[in-house]
């Protein structure tokens, strides 16, 4: 009984999204404080203009140290609105828990740092480059998970989110052009050099946050079942997604059976396939890699 408990609090979405908020969080803040500002140079999105203002405020006065959690903390509040309107009430709460939990994180870490001296890449000298590459893999890696856990690291993403689902813009690229015209803005606060390395760090959290982040890919499921008209009523009263059925005939048995086709997003894949197997296990399922979708397709939100 208890080992059932057990499985079923694994299996959850919402215990899922928590674990993975808490380890998301935790990784980037991490790469905030022992990578970014170790090696001097800018993060991107909201991190990255809280150390912009953080570094603003010094020179305006060098006793002026305000901690960029905080400061990440007080821009995102407005977006986790923005979020909560345009994305969804699940995405935001989950989001506004990372959002919460890096800000702290932030703050508990500089403190370690700063009473302590303890820093982890401390053995990689003056070698940027590749605190850069490393800094790059740390923040994909942290918002790939959170994105996937149904929330993200706020920011920048909170918007790309927004945009998605209002102008069908692409994930990354929304992402890739509201980081790069931050990064325009930290070169007049430091050199030519802060900007390379930055750069690389973006590029590199880029492409690693689409690997990991699928939410925005879609699949083609095809099930063949002698029992589509059941199979069919879960997936229509549990998906807001269309289905098309054939009729087939199997090419060894000459069996008749039906075939239900459906575009689906791809973090959605593993329900359908549980569904069917459940009502169906001798069902027969492929899974298709779809590159593009016109025409109506519901893009679900992650709620």
């Amino acid at each position: 009984m208890a080992l059932n408990r057990v499985k079923k609090l694994i299996h959850n979405r919402d215990f899922k999204a928590i674990i993975g908020t808490i380890i998301g969080s935790t990784v980037e803040a991490m790469g905030v404080v022992w990578i970014l500002e170790y090696g001097n140079f800018f993060a991107t999105g909201i991190t990255g203009i809280a150390q912009v203002i953080n570094k603003l405020f010094l020179l305006i006065n060098e006793n002026l140290i305000i901690s960029v959690g905080i400061l990440y903390f007080v821009l995102n509040v407005p977006l986790l609105i923005i979020g909560f309107i345009g994305v969804s009430k699940r995405f935001s709460i989950f989001t506004s828990i990372s959002v919460i939990l890096q800000s702290v994180l932030i703050l508990v870490f500089e403190i370690v740092r700063d009473k302590t001296g303890f820093s982890p890449f401390a053995s990689f000298g003056e070698d940027r480059l590749l605190l850069a590459i490393i800094g790059g893999l740390i923040g994909g890696l942290s918002s790939g998970i959170m994105l996937r856990s149904g929330g993200s690291a706020g920011g920048v993403e909170i918007i790309s989110q927004y945009l998605h689902f209002k102008k069908k813009s692409n994930f990354a690229l929304v992402s890739l052009v509201i980081n790069a015209t931050i990064l325009i803005a930290g070169f007049f606060l430091e050199d030519i050099a802060c900007v390379a390395y930055t750069s690389i760090r973006l590029i590199i959290y880029v492409v690693v946050m689409d690997k990991i982040n699928t939410i925005y890919k879609y699949i083609k499921i095809s099930i063949v079942t002698t029992k589509p008209d059941e199979i069919r009523n879960i997936l229509v009263n549990r998906f807001n997604h269309g289905i098309t059925i054939y009729k087939v005939t199997g090419g060894y048995s000459l069996t008749e059976k039906t075939e239900l086709e459906i575009i689906a997003s791809s973090y959605e894949v593993e329900e359908y396939r549980k569904i069917a197997h459940d009502i169906d296990p001798n069902a027969f399922m492929t899974f298709t890699t779809i590159n593009r979708v016109d025409g109506r397709f519901n893009h679900n939100r992650i709620a």
